[in-house]
């Protein structure tokens, strides 16, 4: 079993600097699984590591918007059927999502979905249902290797960490961390001032976060104030990323950051 892990707007870049960002993320991941193997592949990650140490480190990584544990099979129609068969469960309703990256394989998405289906109803007699289905069968086709898996894991998005420089955190209150975390999401690393923070530290993979007594060399500073009437003048940019958030949105990417 694999772990396939799916960027976002990574994919909408440049190739350049897809080519970059695409490298920091695997370098990121490195980082919080030293001993993952990870293969690059069109739109794709592909991690050979056990899923349930991987789980908790995947999602803290800055970049991923989402992971599965595969199967990979060989790309051929009967290995195909076989392993969606396995994964499937007899007395629940299904589906079958194919997504087919090697556009010269014979059969379109569709077809294959189809034939997978017949196979399944004529050995579990379970029912498809397109609309709502209590199980889904994934199916990502590549030229030598076809990925199935059912589980479908939220990563928490954004650019991946050290890909957009290096901003100075003023760091004194919950409002400051979720402001420093609002960076990270945009790929920022962070030289902190002011109060430790272990939540920053846990989602700082690939980039520890450096604490200092001061600011020597500050390009950017990051405050989390939400009051327009404490900004203040500098003579270096300030980032206020919470100021024009509502307390409901707040209080949802707190959550999101485990940040009671």
């Amino acid at each position: 079993m694999k772990v396939l892990v799916r960027y976002g707007e990574l994919f909408l870049k440049s190739e350049p600097v897809k080519k970059r960002m695409i490298n920091q993320l695997v370098s990121n991941i490195k980082a919080g699984i030293p001993d993952a193997n990870v293969d690059i592949k069109r739109g794709r990650l592909i991690i050979n590591t056990e899923f349930g140490r991987a789980k908790p480190i995947l999602k803290r990584i800055f970049g991923i918007v989402s992971f599965s544990p595969a199967f990979d099979v060989t790309t051929d129609m009967e290995q195909i059927k076989k392993q969606c068969l396995m994964l499937v469960e007899p007395n629940k309703t299904f589906a079958i999502k194919t997504n087919r990256p090697y556009k010269k394989f014979p059969m379109t998405s569709q077809e294959i979905s189809r034939e997978v289906g017949a196979y399944i109803v004529k050995h579990t007699g379970a029912k498809v249902n397109l609309t709502n289905p209590e199980q889904t069968i994934y199916i990502e086709l590549f030229k030598d290797t076809t990925f199935i898996f059912n589980k479908i894991e939220r990563g928490i998005e954004g650019l991946p960490l050290g890909v957009s420089g290096t901003v100075c955190l003023e760091c004194y209150n919950k409002d400051d961390v979720l402001a420093g975390l609002m960076m990270m999401k945009r790929g920022c690393s962070l030289i902190v001032k002011g109060n430790r923070s272990n939540i920053l530290d846990e989602w700082s993979i690939g980039h520890p976060i450096t604490y200092v007594d001061s600011f020597k060399e500050c390009k950017a500073v990051v405050s989390g104030t939400r009051d327009i009437n404490k900004i203040k003048g500098r003579e270096v940019p300030v980032f206020y990323p919470l100021i024009a958030l509502p307390d409901c949105k707040i209080k949802e990417l707190r959550k999101t950051f485990y940040l009671a």
